[in-house]
């Protein structure tokens, strides 16, 4: 009998040590904890307590004769280091869950989020569910990706159903096929079928944000088409906007005679015509109420003869900003084209750019600086520098990159 406990009581030993390692060390397959195995572990560290706690209380006669004799102080000593050994393991068990730390140690760091993905999930002030419904055999898919989720929030939690095994809740949120993700939020669902993290957080904001902002485009000034394919053209932009909620139209001011009640954003893109004159007063009052206006100015093609545009260079005076009537010319050798300049970070301050770290490249851009002495009360600020080997020119002549 005294064999058998012995035996309970190494094994109950090593599945505490084992189980206590799972969780310290965690089970990698992706870099994040397997929940199975997590689980798996949390039951064998329990098993494993009960077998010590089992081979303790069966010593019991043993241990009132140790301390009876003169091996009371050594038994104490060794009862104390194994309640210290065990205090250790809770802890760190303990510490383990509840300050877990996780490291991306891929090249390319897919298995991290983007910052805007994580301020967005360390802002919820509620909870959000995750939902996955899929066959059993095909979680384990899902679980890098929302795992990475769960880590930055403990606003977030996932739940994994097979809708085979559950169909009541398949029934409940209309599940049509495999692979669907619901996410949840104040009674607010969003379903897709890509557990991609631009879907995922699309999704996120969508139940986060559920009235959509409405974008418009002006129009009737030559600006660019938000249906064109071509390498001008902004068919791109009106895509991501769609993904980020957002709504647009174009606006033709001239025939509409205001702005409608629902705009969010006026966009002004790459006009090749003046603004017309009954157009300026209702812009200045849109701006004036806060409204938010976006000027996307490219340079004339004719830089010999640039397109005058008086009332709208006007108006951005007005709030200390001066569109000149050149074109960057840079010089930095960062770019084999002069007039396509470089942008590179650190970008300045201000919260368009925030945690921005890639270079950004402009094909033929227009000078917009701001004004020497801005009206008062009127601050602005740049958003976007290029290198310090860079000037604006009025005038075309042929520019050669320095030899290396």
């Amino acid at each position: 009998m005294q064999r058998i406990l012995n035996v309970l009581a190494w094994i109950g030993t090593a599945l505490v040590f084992g189980a206590a390692a799972v969780r310290i060390l965690g089970f990698t397959d992706s870099l994040t904890v397997s929940a199975n195995v997590d689980r798996y572990a949390m039951y064998a560290s329990w098993a494993g307590l009960a077998l010590v706690v089992l081979y303790t209380l069966a010593q019991w006669r043993s241990i009132v004769e140790w301390f009876g004799g003169r091996n009371a102080r050594y038994g104490t000593l060794a009862g104390v280091s194994v309640i210290v050994g065990l205090g250790i393991l809770v802890a760190a068990n303990y510490l383990s869950n509840r300050q877990n730390k996780r490291w991306d140690l891929t090249s390319n760091k897919q298995y991290s989020l983007s910052d805007q993905t994580v301020k967005l999930l360390q802002d919820l002030k509620s909870p959000v569910k995750f939902l996955v419904f899929d066959r059993n055999t095909n979680f384990e898919r899902f679980r890098t990706r929302l795992t990475a989720y769960e880590y930055n929030s403990k606003q977030v939690s996932t739940d994994y159903i097979d809708p085979d095994q559950r169909p009541v809740e398949a029934k409940q949120y209309e599940i049509q096929q495999y692979g669907t993700i619901v996410v949840e939020y104040m009674g607010r669902k969003e379903r897709i079928t890509n557990d991609t993290e631009q879907d995922v957080t699309n999704a996120l904001i969508k139940v986060l944000t559920p009235s959509k902002k409405k974008v418009y485009f002006l129009g009737g000034h030559g600006e660019k088409d938000t249906t064109s394919q071509d390498r001008t053209g902004y068919s791109g932009i009106a895509d991501a906007l769609k993904r980020d909620n957002f709504e647009f139209d174009k606006l033709v001011l001239a025939q509409a005679g205001s702005i409608p009640a629902d705009a969010t954003v006026l966009v002004l893109a790459g006009p090749t015509t003046d603004l017309l004159e009954q157009e300026v007063p209702i812009l200045r009052d849109w701006i004036t109420k806060s409204g938010k206006l976006l000027v996307l100015m490219d340079p004339s093609d004719n830089l010999k003869a640039p397109v005058e545009m008086p009332r709208l260079t006007s108006l951005l005076t007005e709030w200390g900003i001066n569109a000149t009537k050149s074109v960057v010319v840079d010089l930095s050798g960062l770019t084999q084209v002069a007039t396509v300049p470089v942008v590179a970070p650190p970008y300045p301050g201000h919260p368009i750019t925030e945690r921005f770290n890639l270079i950004t490249l402009f094909p033929m851009v227009r000078a917009i600086v701001p004004a020497a002495n801005p009206p008062s009360g009127r601050v602005p600020q740049p958003i976007l520098q290029t290198h310090q080997r860079s000037w604006a020119r009025r005038r075309w002549r042929s520019w050669r990159l320095p030899s290396r």
